[in-house]
């Protein structure tokens, strides 16, 4: 402990513990920290703790690498590799920062973001390891929710917004993901996709028929997608404009219908 400048832990690995690596329950700061090989989860940061910051920390081969089950807290110069479950797991909880993050291999979802979660200047990278499951590289499961300059690659869908509300998405590439780059999921409305790349996925951009209600693309690149480069289900006020589409398989921009009927033309 260091009371001196505000840190609770530093410099300290946690390994091959039979539940969590670190668990922390007051809202203070735990920097240069190491969890590996710990059955539960590599750090653990619980409701007590609103507002902890978590700096420069590495979890690896754990269950879920990072649990933040804490409104306000700030996950900051951190790895999170090869853990069994979640890289980094956020659910319940508001007003979540996640900043130089790399998230690479994980057995489901890189990262999950909930409501006013932030993610940025972040790598998520070939997860979903697990073939038991179809989970994504981001999950976003909560209203006003931003990713922000993230490099996704290599999962299965590269973020996937589900049920979620005014979500931003912009300065950020999605390449080389099996199924999807963006695909936006179950009545999520009001999303922004702004300068964003979508190379060599499967589809570069996808919308369910209930997802497209006020959405928004703009400055969007769509190329070398091996199936469609956007494919939409135009609803009330969506908007495309400033976009980008070449050299995509099948279509390069195609509005299905809303409905079961046939798409328009």
């Amino acid at each position: 402990a260091d009371e001196g400048d505000g840190v609770l832990l530093s410099n300290v690995t946690a390994v091959d513990n039979g539940e969590h690596g670190v668990r922390l329950e007051i809202p203070e700061t735990v920097r240069n920290l190491t969890a590996t090989d710990n059955d539960g989860d590599g750090i653990k940061v619980t409701a007590d703790a609103d507002g902890a910051t978590i700096t420069d920390v590495t979890a690896k081969r754990n269950g879920d690498g990072i649990e933040v089950s804490v409104d306000n807290a700030t996950v900051r110069d951190a790895v999170a590799t090869n853990n069994s479950q979640y890289g980094v797991s956020a659910i319940g909880v508001v007003n979540d920062t996640y900043d130089n993050v790399t998230i690479t291999r994980s057995g489901r979802n890189g990262i999950r973001l909930d409501e006013g979660g932030t993610l940025v200047d972040s790598v998520v990278r070939n997860n979903t390891q697990d073939d038991s499951y179809t989970d994504p590289g981001i999950s976003v499961n909560g209203k006003n929710a931003t990713v922000r300059n993230v490099t996704v690659a290599e999962n299965q869908d590269g973020i996937e917004i589900d049920g979620s509300k005014n979500v931003v998405v912009r300065d950020t590439t999605v390449t080389n993901n099996t199924k999807r780059g963006v695909f936006l999921d179950t009545d999520s409305t009001n999303a922004t996709l702004r300068s964003v790349t979508a190379t060599d996925n499967s589809k570069g951009v996808f919308t369910e028929p209930r997802a497209g209600e006020n959405l928004t693309l703009t400055g969007v690149t769509a190329r070398n997608n091996t199936d469609v480069g956007i494919s939409l289900a135009p609803r009330s006020g969506t908007r495309v404009d400033d976009t980008v589409t070449a050299n995509n398989t099948n279509a390069e921009l195609l509005a299905r219908a809303s409905t079961s009927s046939p798409a328009p033309p």
